[in-house]
């Protein structure tokens, strides 16, 4: 969804549209949404170019880093976004960012993609790792199995000698 900057009323632009799941790509973001999420919010025209506010709701589909199982967490994204004109925006080698530069963007041929800004907020406020909850015990690093549904005995066998040192330092630190 575009918006012209140009068109935009002195009250601003409402807007609420849904993403797709299919905005993302699997293999490189490493989640997906569960549902297609919903994103509302206004745009408003400011003397320098105009500013997004509203928010992204849905759910996200994860993989627990510790034992790879599929865990669904919502997602409630509060998005603040001042896109200014390229005139207006810092640019050369001497320029430098602010951290109020961090919510801002290059306002590009007077429109406003909503639907990239939505992927992109997405992307930078879904974290890295998530778990299926906070005792996750893992995957047994010698058989795969799940730690938290079995008991496996692979680590009762010997310790690898290269290991000793740092079994050492955990038992003396219970």
């Amino acid at each position: 969804m575009k918006i012209e900057v140009e068109a935009i009323g002195p009250m601003g632009h409402s807007f609420e549209f849904l993403i797709g799941p299919d905005i993302f790509e699997t293999a490189t973001s490493g989640f997906r949404l569960s549902a297609p999420a919903r994103f509302s919010g206004l745009v408003e025209k400011r003397a320098h170019g105009a500013v997004v506010v509203g928010n992204i709701r849905g759910e996200i589909e994860v993989q627990c880093a510790r034992c790879l199982a599929e865990v669904s967490r919502p997602l409630d994204i509060e998005v603040s976004v001042e896109f200014l004109n390229k005139e207006d925006f810092g640019s050369g080698e001497n320029a430098e960012l602010g951290p109020n530069d961090l919510d801002a963007d290059v306002l590009d041929d007077g429109e406003i993609d909503l639907s990239a800004l939505a992927a992109e907020q997405i992307l930078l406020n879904v974290p890295e790792q998530y778990f299926c909850r906070p005792d996750c015990k893992g995957l047994c690093d010698k058989c795969g199995a799940d730690l938290n549904l079995v008991d496996c005995s692979c680590g009762t066998g010997p310790i690898d000698p290269r290991w000793a040192g740092l079994k050492k330092l955990k038992d003396e630190g219970k």
